[in-house]
């Protein structure tokens, strides 16, 4: 219900640079951010694997499926907490496949005092 920035991306075409480990894996992620028009915090994000990432070669793994969805809300000026995140993974480890499925939800948010928080 805030204004937002939406920003939209996905791998460029063609071989891109590989460093480390971790460039295999964002050069292939594609998604939507909303970013807050006033805090620019991340309200609301989809991330997800346009194709298969593989470890040398698929031997050492591959992680086949990344699907990341998070919601966060606004509960006082500049503080954010997350509502709710959900989350699959699905790959290989060596000779093992891996299947993993997360979520969390929270709700109820108090702001609460200095002297209630120390007798906590």
């Amino acid at each position: 219900g805030r204004p937002a920035h939406v920003l939209t991306f996905k791998p460029r075409s063609g071989e891109l640079p590989v460093r480390e480990i971790s460039d295999r894996f964002i050069n292939n992620l594609r998604g939507v951010i909303w970013v807050d028009a006033q805090d620019y915090e991340i309200a609301k994000a989809d991330l997800s694997l346009q194709s298969e990432v593989t470890l040398w070669g698929g031997i050492l793994g591959a992680l086949r499926k990344f699907d990341y969805k998070l919601e966060r809300i606004r509960v006082d000026e500049g503080v954010w907490f997350n509502r709710w995140t959900r989350g699959e993974l699905v790959g290989r480890k060596f000779l093992n496949n891996e299947s993993v499925r997360m979520r969390s939800e929270c709700s109820q948010f108090e702001k609460i005092g200095m002297k209630e928080a120390r007798n906590q």
